[in-house]
């Protein structure tokens, strides 16, 4: 039966465990009162789901079996193991293994892929059986020329692979228990590879019973595929067979943010977390987004770090600088020649061939990066890509029936391409119009003093080249986010409260904000939930109010000076006054016990600093 399991399945095996595992300790669950006590439990969840815990395991192994290894090698096979056999266990597994031609318990003296699931919750991947040991050339042969590359891949591929040593007194998986981050074996260099692999080692993903996912079956079958390569070319095979399935590399594995910010210190980019958090939320909100701020703070190299990090390529991305003579949409979409009948003239830059491929391909992420965005009028050149934002209608392009040089007659804005516009203020450059920053996503970049002095001390050159694809296998499960519009809130209500407040004050100016921006705040903070669960309701409602709310806000003394005294005190703990934080010289924007929203606040306080001496603000600065 090709059944895999699921999240309810993993569950309730789970149960099954829990109940062996309280059975055998206060003694009602014996050899001998098994088949009473507890074959029961085993028989409803048969009935339930046609099948016992132990052979929805062993059919999820089968799946992977029949479709990458079955043509390999007759010897490889798998099994399963359920609760019951040469005594009563707390656990269920399945492996797939080599048979070694042992007359009994054939998968403990062989390399395994397996699955296990006890009272704690699931774990999987690959380990060694119990009767290899270090002189083992199966382990030692893990370090040679050939097959450590292989390994280094398995984690390069998969950054959520975790790395654990069982100790020389227990059974290899540690059957009983889950291992916990605090035994994870960090790797900073392969020596933290060599140094640490033994017969003991692990290379698993695990799941507590509250955490797990709802698509455990694809991280199940994306894990052994990542491991298979290793896992191969441990056993004695020789050549793979006529015939055979080919090598695949490109798996489906969930987004993982950590992943991404851990690449760009490799990278030696100097980019916050948070800062990386904030852009990548705001890109899965909307895929729309502007970086303004300092000039040569990183606006560009990030923009251009997460599109090399996560495409497989360099056809998946653009980076066009924006001319200051564009006055139409010719420089990003082409035209029609006028001199030549079903002739479109592309043009030069690939922002048309782009986002042709974007349509074709609407499981790949395409990023479409505008550097210098405002040297020309947005408004002018960038007007279709507006509209067709809102109205998800189609760009029109030619008047034929038929594709000219490849080029259909109109063509949509998917869902699967995120533009990305970098911004400088200056006497050469242009204002937005609320109608652009209503569609997008304004961060502003800024470098601290302790930022600029670290990256002094360490005088590392920037090198993006060693992010090239490390991501591509979460561009997938990017993409499926960017569609995803079941996210929500985990404290809406506190957020509706703040965004009201602040509504209620900027409508004073004329600057306050729609039906748009407001679901656009509310999905903003469902992604950062979804993201990083670390990030509380106020730092996302801090980072909401700085790049959705605040770029608005711009006029003269008189019109502002009020309500950016007003918008800062909502932007301080009950009791603080906004007047005592504009004659201070010295703030620590960190002290939550006086500041709610310190970035905000912080931009507030700049804005009113230029109020005073020049007699109007606005967000963008030079």
């Amino acid at each position: 039966k090709d059944m895999g399991i699921n999240k309810e399945i993993v569950l309730e095996t789970i149960d099954l465990c829990e109940k062996m595992a309280e059975g055998r300790k206060n003694g009602t669950i014996t050899p001998s009162s098994y088949s009473l006590k507890f074959k029961p439990f085993i028989k409803k969840f048969k009935d339930k789901y046609s099948e016992t815990p132990n052979l929805y395991l062993q059919n999820e192994l089968k799946l992977f079996y029949q479709t990458h290894l079955e043509k390999l090698q007759t010897k490889i096979d798998y099994k399963s193991f359920g609760f019951w056999g040469r005594s009563i266990y707390n656990y269920t597994w399945s492996c797939i293994y080599y048979d070694f031609d042992k007359e009994a318990i054939p998968a403990s003296y062989s390399p395994q892929l397996y699955i296990l699931i006890n009272k704690e919750g699931i774990k999987f991947g690959f380990c060694y059986g119990h009767y290899i040991n270090d002189n083992d050339l199966m382990v030692s042969s893990v370090l040679s020329e050939k097959i450590f590359p292989l390994l280094k891949k398995c984690f390069e591929y998969d950054k959520e692979l975790f790395f654990f040593n069982s100790s020389k007194e227990e059974v290899t998986a540690r059957p009983e228990k889950l291992f916990g981050a605090n035994e994870r074996i960090i790797i900073n260099s392969d020596n933290d590879i060599r140094n640490n692999w033994s017969s003991s080692s692990l290379l698993i993903k695990e799941f507590p019973k509250d955490s797990i996912p709802e698509n455990i079956s694809e991280i199940i079958q994306n894990t052994n595929l990542n491991l298979k390569d290793f896992f191969l070319a441990l056993l004695p095979i020789g050549s793979i067979k006529e015939g055979a399935p080919q090598k695949i590399t490109n798996l489906n594995i969930p987004f993982n943010i950590i992943s991404l910010t851990d690449s760009v210190k490799l990278s030696e980019l100097y980019i916050p977390d948070r800062l990386i958090i904030r852009f990548i939320s705001s890109l899965l909100t909307k895929p729309f987004v502007i970086l303004t701020g300092l000039s040569g703070s990183g606006k560009t190299k990030l923009a251009q770090a997460f599109a090399m990090w996560i495409c497989e390529n360099d056809n998946q991305y653009c980076i066009v600088p924006v001319g200051a003579d564009w006055t139409n949409r010719e420089p990003l979409l082409g035209f029609p020649n006028a001199l030549k009948h079903e002739e479109y003239v592309k043009p030069d830059n690939r922002v048309l061939d782009l986002i042709i491929e974007a349509n074709k391909n609407e499981n790949k992420p395409y990023f479409l990066i505008l550097d210098e965005m405002n040297l020309s009028h947005v408004e002018r050149y960038f007007a279709d890509f507006l509209s067709v934002m809102e109205s998800k209608n189609k760009i029109a392009l030619h008047p034929g029936d038929n594709d000219w040089n490849d080029v259909p007659s109109q063509i949509g804005f998917p869902k699967n391409l995120f533009i990305i516009g970098t911004v400088n203020i200056d006497e050469t450059t242009y204002m937005f119009s609320p109608k652009v920053l209503d569609r997008a996503s304004v961060i502003e970049f800024r470098v601290t003093a302790a930022e600029m002095e670290s990256y002094l001390e360490s005088n590392a050159e920037i090198n993006l080249d060693d992010l090239k694809s490390e991501g591509r296998n979460m561009a997938g499960s990017f993409v499926e986010l960017a569609k995803d519009t079941s996210l929500a809130a985990s404290e809406e209500k506190v957020l509706n409260k703040t965004l009201m407040s602040f509504f209620v004050e900027l409508k004073k100016t004329g600057a306050e904000f729609g039906y748009r921006s407001a679901s656009e705040i509310l999905r903003f903070a469902a992604v950062a939930n979804k993201l990083d669960a670390a990030w509380s309701s106020s730092e996302i409602t801090d980072a909401a109010i700085m790049q959705k709310l605040l770029p608005k806000v711009h006029g003269s003394r008189r019109k502002l000076e009020p309500v950016l005294k007003t918008l800062g005190t909502l932007c301080l703990q009950d009791g603080q006054k906004m007047e005592d934080y504009i004659s201070k010289s010295e703030i620590d924007f960190a002290d939550n016990t006086k500041i709610k929203y310190p970035i905000s606040l912080e931009k507030i306080l700049r804005m009113y600093q230029s109020l005073i001496s020049n007699g109007f603000t606005s967000y963008a600065e030079a």
